[in-house]
């Protein structure tokens, strides 16, 4: 007979071979089960905070009755944490006047500056289209 000190000794060896193997088969179905769901293959998602949202993005004009024939307007292109986004390019209309530049690009704080210029009294509405689509706000200015 083999002395109880050896059988429990024997027993633990068991437990712990059974322990293993589970894990082991345990992880190989979960990676089966995960690489299964993701089209194949295992993929990592993008920082959906990278994408432009429009309610949170706004112009900005520092003279909105302007007795100059040019108006420095401001667009603040954010995400849905309202963080800028840097190096986005969008572009804006006019009602009235020209902008200038045509094609805006965002610096590191999500901030991208142009000129409203009109010989032409009357106001001008401004609005930009990004990403997510149009501006839901504009700016006006007024040219005397």
């Amino acid at each position: 007979m083999i002395p109880l000190r050896l059988q429990i000794q024997y027993m633990d060896k068991k437990l712990v071979g059974l322990i293993t193997v589970f894990l082991l088969v345990f992880g190989v179905f979960m990676t089966y089960i995960f690489a299964r769901q993701s089209g194949g293959s295992l993929s990592i998602r993008a920082n959906q905070s990278k994408i432009a949202s429009c309610p949170n993005s706004f112009l900005f004009a520092t003279n909105v009755d302007s007795n100059n024939r040019s108006e420095t307007v401001t667009a603040y292109v954010r995400d849905d944490a309202s963080n800028g986004l840097a190096n986005l390019a969008f572009q804006c209309t006019s009602t009235l006047g020209s902008l200038s530049p045509d094609n805006l690009v965002t610096n590191k704080m999500g901030q991208a500056s142009f000129t409203l210029s009109s010989t032409t009294p009357g106001v001008a509405t401004v609005s930009c289209t990004l990403p997510c689509g149009l501006f839901s706000r504009s700016v006006t200015v007024k040219f005397n």
